[in-house]
């Protein structure tokens, strides 16, 4: 099978490892900031400068005196404050309510109020998680292609041919897959909405994608001519020792 043909994941074999991603998939995130312009938000004079972040995840730097103005327009729904030595000193999620307590307290309190119940919105978050999915597949094929190359595999690509086409089973890399695309969305959502328990499921997702993979790739078949017979069972394209033809 044809390298760019194979189907490592799919939106339902990463949720049997993990049911909450089709919710989150297709949740709406509630009481995010929309800026009207003119209404902002009141921080303790430490905070001199935030980043805050929209519902999918941007993030943009801000410097204000006190007060900043939710630009027109945008939806907030975490920011990040920081003290004149750039010591982060305050987290808000945005769904707190009209008084923002912060996550991180440090010193007598960080809070924060707003200007104007008004802001209030809400924010739905659509994705199906397929640009996830494909990153995973390319990023599992550059290591595998980059590994065959400095093992010495070739072929010849000047008449359409592709290295990674010398796996004769590519489906050993779908489980490898399913993992290494739950760490990429719940890195994602880590950065947009900064709750713990979303590292925490990247990290292990990454740790877990490391060892399935390393596993993987100990089992490679390989049609190095590609004339449709294996000629490497279980070839090991991670070995120190480098292939000769």
């Amino acid at each position: 099978m044809a390298w760019i043909n194979a189907v490592l994941s799919t939106p339902n074999s990463i949720a049997r490892i993990d049911a909450e991603v089709n919710i989150l998939a297709g949740g709406t995130i509630h009481q995010c900031y929309k800026g009207d312009g003119s209404s902002g938000i009141v921080f303790p004079e430490e905070i001199v400068r935030i980043e805050w972040y929209d519902p999918n995840g941007t993030k943009t730097s801000e410097k204000f005196t006190k007060s900043w103005i939710v630009p027109d327009g945008e939806y907030v729904f975490r920011i990040v404050g920081y003290d004149r030595t750039e010591t982060r000193i305050a987290e808000y999620n945005c769904d707190e309510g009209v008084e923002m307590i912060a996550l991180d307290i440090s010193g007598n309190g960080n809070h924060a109020e707003l200007d104007s119940t008004a802001l209030h919105a809400t924010y739905t978050v659509s994705a199906n998680w397929l640009d996830k999915i494909a990153m995973a597949k390319k990023i599992i094929g550059r290591k595998l292609e980059n590994q065959l190359s400095a093992q010495g595999y070739n072929v010849d690509e000047s008449n359409g041919k592709v290295l990674l086409d010398i796996i004769v089973n590519p489906e050993l890399f779908d489980i490898c897959s399913d993992y290494l695309t739950l760490h990429l969305i719940y890195t994602d959502l880590a950065n947009a909405m900064g709750r713990e328990m979303y590292w925490t499921k990247a990290e292990f997702y990454h740790r877990v994608f490391k060892d399935h993979f390393d596993v993987a790739a100990k089992a490679i078949n390989l049609d190095t001519t590609l004339d449709g017979k294996v000629d490497r069972y279980r070839a090991n394209v991670f070995s120190t020792t480098r292939h000769k033809r």
